[in-house]
């Protein structure tokens, strides 16, 4: 029976494809069939890169239903799926909408945080531990390709995360995603990088550079010296990635002893960093911005969450649209500095370890003097 329903299966109809569900009856040697069909998958080309979208019919009727409620202002939501870098590809088989936090206009969507990363780890517990964010999506109103503030996006979620990530957007009125522009995200050597990720590293494993340097004959060198220098080069941008990663979860660590990632109070009427004037000028702009009014004083006590909650959309919306590294180069600057101490600091007990290993190498190589040693005689 299994054969024949490999047969049939393998002559039906190539547009979209069934599951066969095979149960064998415990008492029996019946078995009970249950099939599911499942609708062709959209196939997209990701932009900049040989990595390719896939999108389920039933994602792309999501994303229909979604773009039809908010016929006149930007939407967007989550992908959820799973990655395959043998097949590059980028399967999307669902969506988690938008959270209440997040800002919709006519000219931007930014995506809130609010019960976010509950829901993202609800769904990955839901799957099997098999399906995880791999991007997000959000409509234009305009049949338009990726916008300047996609790109600038795009670039940014490459600083903040392992490729590949997606950012898709599509025409209100059109089959979702026709023109993807997501990226594969692999930019590993722009300024960020170099200077909050490379830097840190290079001092953590100098000392072990140095050794190397000194220890082995590079005067003559072989094939073994070679294979060290290729080595080295492979060392630091594998060391970058590690200062990412080991940077984060010191950031984690930090906000769980200090209540939590510190919140923007700046423009609250109680908040006394910057004067009257000037958060009121504040305010209004970002109010415009949002075609939100912004909470007065009264209502800042009356309720304070609703008031945050608009506090947190303005910043949401400073973000995005500060993304420019030419335009907002100071802003830029520090964001380099925030991320080269905070990975320094991370990489600090992994450095003395290194320190105290070379140390310990170099008086084996200068008591021992082996053979490939450039000090041995």
């Amino acid at each position: 029976m299994a054969t024949e329903e490999l047969m049939r299966l393998a002559g039906a109809n190539a547009d979209g494809g069934e599951l066969v569900v095979g149960v064998a009856e415990p008492d029996s040697p019946s078995t009970s069939w249950r099939r599911l069909s499942v609708s062709k998958f959209l196939e997209i080309p990701v932009e900049g890169s040989e990595w390719t979208l896939r999108l389920s019919s039933h994602v792309a009727g999501m994303i229909r239903e979604e773009t039809a409620r908010f016929p006149n202002v930007e939407t967007g939501g989550l992908l959820i799926g799973s990655c395959s870098s043998l097949m590059k590809t980028v399967t999307v088989v669902d969506l988690i909408e938008a959270p209440e936090d997040s800002v919709r206009t006519p000219t931007l969507f930014v995506l809130g945080t609010k019960g976010m990363k509950n829901r993202i780890d609800a769904r990955f517990e839901e799957s099997g531990r098999s399906l995880l964010d791999v991007g997000t999506w959000h409509s234009h109103l305009a049949e338009q390709g990726p916008s300047p503030t996609d790109r600038k996006t795009a670039k940014q979620v490459a600083v903040e995360r392992a490729p590949p990530a997606i950012l898709s957007h599509c025409h209100s009125s059109h089959v979702p995603c026709h023109h993807a522009s997501g990226r594969a995200m692999n930019d590993y050597l722009d300024a960020y990088s170099i200077k909050a990720r490379l830097a840190p590293a290079a001092l953590a494993i100098a000392p072990v550079i140095v050794l190397i340097v000194l220890a082995f004959n590079w005067v003559q060198p072989s094939l073994p010296e070679a294979i060290i220098g290729l080595a080295v080069m492979v060392l630091f941008f594998a060391a970058s990635n590690v200062a990412r990663r080991l940077g984060k979860r010191k950031e984690r660590q930090l906000f769980a002893t200090t209540g939590g990632r510190p919140e923007n109070r700046e423009l609250n009427h109680l908040d006394k960093t910057l004067d009257e004037r000037t958060k009121d000028r504040y305010r209004k702009f970002l109010a415009k911005q949002l075609e939100q009014p912004a909470p007065t004083r009264d209502m800042e006590v009356e309720d304070p969450d609703e008031a945050a909650a608009f506090y947190v959309q303005c910043y949401n919306w400073l973000r995005e649209n500060t993304r420019d590294t030419e335009k907002f180069r100071i802003l830029f600057n520090e964001n380099i500095a925030y991320g080269y101490y905070r990975n320094l600091l991370a990489l600090k007990p992994y450095g003395i370890v290194l320190n105290l290993l070379t140390i310990a190498a170099a008086a084996a190589i200068i008591y021992y003097k082996p053979d490939f040693a450039c000090c041995r005689g």
